[in-house]
């Protein structure tokens, strides 16, 4: 239950969660499970908010102020439940290979070809499972490939059509129960006018595949003693 791992939360009733073992998953993403930080403090609301948010499945939007833990987050949620973390940092250069990869040519034991595609943190994620962060995600224009992935009914990629490449191949499904998305930027998808952060306007059809968006803000003063200690 949240409340034998953290407190008893105040905002949110007493959810339970699995807490998994390295056993549970792929040696392959054994590698992205993070170790806990012994200098982490929770946010305690914000932390409430993103474990609803957690155990609803949610396609999840953590946005704030730079230095204010977005990122370290769900990083430290995935530390504490032994889950790996996928942390994919975008800006204005990052295109659609690099959710998806790129198709490649490869012989094999008959001497014919085949198409392999590359390997990504997205496409890993979604194949051994745990927690994807799409870090800085509104930095980008190539949102349009991951709309059936955001949406949390669906929860699949449709990888580039290849000769030789089947239909089945080319659908990537999420594991059910072993796989979360979660975006982080300093805005909510408003874009700034300000020129402090460098984030691109969101369209509707982005804003309305986030099902929870939740404002990370600074720590407070007893927070920051801690953290200090």
């Amino acid at each position: 239950m949240f409340s034998d791992v953290f407190w008893k939360p105040k905002s949110i009733p007493d959810l339970p969660f699995r807490m998994f073992t390295d056993d549970d998953w792929h040696e392959e993403a054994r590698n992205y499970i993070p170790e806990p930080d012994a200098n982490w403090v929770w946010n305690r609301p914000i932390v409430e908010a993103f474990a609803l948010a957690m155990y609803e499945g949610d396609t999840t939007l953590l946005h704030g102020l730079a230095g204010t833990g977005k990122s370290c987050l769900p990083e430290n949620w995935c530390a504490m439940f032994r889950i790996p973390f996928w942390r994919m940092n975008c800006n204005r250069e990052t295109r659609e290979s690099h959710f998806l990869g790129n198709p490649n040519v490869e012989p094999n034991e008959s001497g014919s070809f085949t198409i392999k595609q590359d390997p990504t943190l997205l496409t890993d994620s979604i194949k051994y499972g745990g927690l994807f962060c799409e870090d800085e995600a509104f930095r980008h224009n190539s949102a349009l490939v991951l709309q059936s992935l955001r949406e949390k009914r669906n929860r699949f990629v449709i990888l580039p059509d290849a000769p030789g490449r089947t239909a089945s191949e080319r659908k990537l499904t999420a594991p059910k129960g072993k796989w979360w998305y979660v975006l982080t930027d300093n805005t909510c998808g408003s874009g700034d006018e300000t020129g402090i952060f460098d984030a691109e306007v969101q369209d509707a059809s982005t804003l309305d595949r986030i099902d929870t968006a939740v404002e990370v803000p600074y720590l407070g003063k007893p927070e920051e003693r801690k953290v200090l200690q």
